[in-house]
C-alpha cells in the first residue's frame, strides 16, 4: 500500500472525485486502507458506493498505468476455454465486470440531473440517491438533501390525505348500517 505521501497525492485524485479529496483526504485514505485490508482477508465485505467507486477505479487506473496483465502463475492451458478463462483472469477489466452487480455509482450525475428534473423517476430506475451522497460535489448534495426533503414532505402529505379519505369514506359507510348489513366479499 503506498505510504509516502507523493504516493497519495497521485493515487487519491485518480481514484476518488476532487471534491472529496480536497474536503476529506483522510477519509479516501482511510477508504484505500480498508480496500487494502479487505482483498487480505476472506470476509464477504459490504462496500459502500464510497468503496465501490474507489474500487472500479483503482482497477481502471491500474489498467491505465500500463499494468494490464495479471500473472497467473504461468498456467498453461489446455483448452481453448481454458485459454480464453485465463486472457480474461489477466484483463484486469474483466475484473469490475464480475466484481460489482451494478454500476450506478458511476453515474451520479446522470442520476442527479434526472432527480432535479423528474424527482420521482429514479424510483422506477431503483436508484437511491441518498447511498451515493459522498460522491456528490457538496453544492449538488445540498441540492439534493433540500429538494428530497420536499419530495418527501409531498409525498407524506399525499399519503395523510389518502389516509384521511379513507377513514372518511369508512365513516360514511358505518353511518348507513342497512348498507353494510348487505356488503359481504364479492360486493
Amino acid at each position: 500500500m503506498a505510504e509516502g505521501i507523493n504516493d497519495f497525492d497521485v493515487v487519491l485524485p485518480s481514484v476518488f472525485p476532487t471534491h472529496l479529496v480536497r474536503e476529506d483526504s483522510e477519509k479516501c485514505k482511510r477508504i484505500l486502507y480498508e480496500l487494502h485490508d479487505y482483498s487480505r482477508d476472506y470476509y464477504q465485505h459490504q462496500l459502500t458506493s464510497l468503496h465501490k467507486n474507489a474500487l472500479y477505479k483503482l482497477i481502471e487506473w491500474s489498467y491505465d498505468e500500463n499494468y494490464p496483465y495479471i500473472d497467473i502463475f504461468d498456467l498453461k492451458p489446455v483448452t481453448e476455454d481454458d485459454l480464453s478463462i485465463l486472457l480474461d483472469l489477466r484483463d484486469l477489466k474483466y475484473y469490475s465486470e464480475i466484481i460489482f452487480d451494478d454500476f450506478d455509482f458511476l453515474n451520479i450525475d446522470l442520476f442527479s440531473q434526472l432527480f432535479f428534473t423528474s424527482p420521482h423517476s429514479l424510483i422506477s430506475l431503483g436508484v437511491d440517491l441518498d447511498e451515493y451522497l459522498d460522491l456528490m460535489p457538496v453544492d449538488i448534495r445540498k441540492r439534493y438533501r433540500k429538494e428530497n426533503d420536499t419530495v418527501n414532505d409531498n409525498s407524506r402529505e399525499l399519503e395523510e390525505y389518502i389516509i384521511e379519505l379513507i377513514c372518511y369514506s369508512i365513516d360514511q359507510m358505518e353511518l348507513d348500517t342497512r348498507r353494510l348489513l348487505n356488503l359481504n366479499e364479492h360486493n
